[in-house]
């Protein structure tokens, strides 16, 4: 990407304002507090064992853990990539709210209760207690494959605001505060994430409000709002076309978003890993009633503040003029416009919008170096003979840590020479989220499951949903999809900017974006929008998995272990279930 300064963008576009002393002074503020957060829990509040490390010692105070997985969840995708959804295409995302509520509801039923009582310090241990060791690992591979792929695009959507906001090189500045990411999550461990976490989340959570006050004031007020929304046809929420190849519908967002967000709630090793922090499962429950709140609050906040940019720029779109060049980089270009007017407020609101980022990140740094460590490296250490000690596996779990770190700091540079990232984000989910989510709705809810049945659903989720992406992906780059933007206007920007974009296989007319070639000649599965992804992989997982087991020989669940099953399930169980002897539970706390 082009890191020069925004500023001298377009010879039809004003200067626009960049980052003033007092915005470097807040940015680097921040930075600086999650730094020494790190060295407080790596030096002085050390955690030496691997469950002080990934746990924080099962002792976690319920507030910061909540606030920690609700920032685990809201990442920059979510303040950058969701209002420039709201831009583009218009309101639909809303409905991923509606979603969330009934995700809330499953999770703390059927799902946590399960996890907790196992007590495992992944939650992949569970499928190798279900079904066998080899499903275990597949599904830790899918998992980091999945994280390697997500965390990139995670950390470049802040380091692309930063040099909407500053004109620094985004080579720069990404290496630069991910490394302050990566120090305080392999010295602090669980601990250091959990209270950067939530200082982070406040910090983003309060600039967020002020910068939407100051922006709708500016334009005239809630009414105003509404109505320059409206009359630009963003305010449509309840579109009930149940076509699945309409890219966003009512259904399209509801339906897809429901196992998209069980798979990052309810499975997720990172918010099981917060889940088992909590002395009680009452605490643990309480923490997804938590997560549920806040991630509807922090997602309507970032909905609000894309419709809030479409109505200041209602007539003059940043993106035709050239001010911009990307959707994603609408917002930082908005706050600066804005937020101005309060000396350091822009500062502190991208550098809240790196902490989203940043505590994304770190959840998923120490989770995975975990993983890694738990569902491979103990076995190779085994049968080399090698057992560490406690102070050594911590040690080995921080140097994962460091070098997953560092991998996603490489694949970043990849990340920048791709779309949109919200839809890069559920898109890329899909290959291995699907995959993920089927193999735990399969033991959890099919008792008759077996180890056959759950290898080859999710060999075949997988590498079904890799070939639609892979397609999908394909034909977009070559332009035989496109998904067109909502209209915008340039007749109120100043001196009747008319430098329209162009390109050889699209054309702007009346302000839509429209593709020269015909979308009923692409593959039917391409077609599709991409937040069903996610559901199309788990449904395979599933069906797949239940027809082998039968074929192969379903498991009997009168010899099961109750505890292995969801709640859900257990009043249709023949008769209490009897723990096998091979299976050795962990002791409940």
């Amino acid at each position: 990407m082009d890191s020069a300064s925004p500023a001298a963008s377009s010879p039809g576009a004003a200067a626009h304002p960049l980052f003033e002393p007092a915005d470097y002074a807040m940015f680097a503020v921040m930075m600086a507090v999650s730094g020494l957060v790190g060295v407080y829990y790596g030096c002085y509040k050390r955690q030496d064992t691997v469950q002080d490390y990934l746990l924080g010692g099962k002792a976690m105070n319920i507030f910061p853990v909540a606030m920690s997985l609700i920032a685990s969840n809201v990442s920059g995708i979510t303040m950058l990539g969701v209002p420039a959804e709201m831009y583009t295409y218009g309101s639909q995302y809303f409905a991923l709210n509606f979603s969330a509520v009934l995700v809330c509801v499953v999770t703390v039923r059927w799902f946590v209760p399960v996890f907790f009582t196992l007590q495992f310090t992944s939650s992949y241990e569970y499928l190798e207690h279900r079904f066998n060791r080899t499903i275990r690992q597949i599904a830790s591979f899918l998992f980091g494959l999945g994280l390697l792929l997500y965390l990139p695009v995670v950390i470049y959507v802040p380091c692309l605001a930063f040099n909407q906001v500053s004109g620094i090189d985004l080579h720069i500045i990404a290496p630069l505060v991910m490394s302050i990411c990566i120090f305080y999550t392999t010295v602090g461990g669980l601990k250091a994430v959990v209270w950067t976490d939530a200082l982070q989340l406040v910090v983003l959570v309060a600039a967020s409000i002020v910068v939407i006050t100051l922006g709708v004031i500016m334009i005239g007020g809630p009414g105003e709002l509404l109505a320059r929304a409206n009359m630009g046809g963003r305010l449509e929420l309840f579109n009930m076309n149940p076509d699945p190849l309409v890219r966003t519908t009512f259904w399209t967002v509801f339906v897809g978003s429901v196992p998209d967000i069980l798979c990052n709630h309810a499975v997720s090793p990172t918010s099981v890993q917060r889940f088992l922090s909590v002395p009680t499962l009452r605490d643990a429950r309480w923490l997804g009633i938590f997560l549920c709140i806040g991630y509807i609050v922090t997602k309507a906040l970032s909905c609000i503040t894309g419709i809030l940019v479409y109505a200041t720029y209602h007539d003059c779109d940043p993106l035709k003029t050239r001010a911009i060049k990307k959707p994603d980089q609408l917002v930082p270009y908005f706050v600066m416009d804005v937020a101005r007017v309060v000396p350091g407020l822009p500062g502190l609101f991208v550098a809240g919008v790196f902490s989203a980022a940043l505590s994304t990140m770190s959840s998923g740094l120490n989770t995975l170096a975990g993983t890694l460590y738990e569902d491979f490296l103990v076995r190779i250490l085994a049968r080399s003979g090698r057992t560490p000690s406690d102070q050594q596996a911590s040690l080995i779990v921080k140097g994962l840590a460091l070098l997953v770190g560092v991998i996603c700091m490489v694949l970043m540079f990849v990340v920048e020479k791709m779309g949109s990232v919200l839809q890069i984000t559920y898109t890329l989910s899909g290959i291995t989220g699907g995959a993920q989510l089927g193999l735990f709705l399969l033991g959890l809810f099919v008792p008759w499951a077996n180890a056959m049945g759950a290898m080859a659903g999710g060999l075949s989720g997988l590498l079904l949903m890799a070939w639609v992406v892979v397609g999908s992906q394909v034909a977009l780059a070559t332009k035989q999809l496109v998904y067109p933007w909502l209209p915008t206007r340039v007749d109120g920007c100043a001196n009747n900017v008319t430098d329209i974009l162009h390109d050889k296989d699209m054309t702007w007319t009346n302000s839509i974006l429209v593709n020269a070639t015909n979308p009923a000649d692409t593959f039917l599965l391409y077609r599709l929008s991409y937040y069903y992804y996610t559901l199309i992989g788990a449904l395979i997982v599933v069906v797949v998995g239940f027809v082998v087991s039968v074929l192969t020989g379903p498991q009997d669940p009168k010899t099961m272990n109750r505890d292995l099953l969801s709640p859900a399930i257990h009043g249709f169980l023949p008769e209490p279930c009897k723990q096998p002897e091979h299976i050795k539970m962990a002791p409940r706390p």
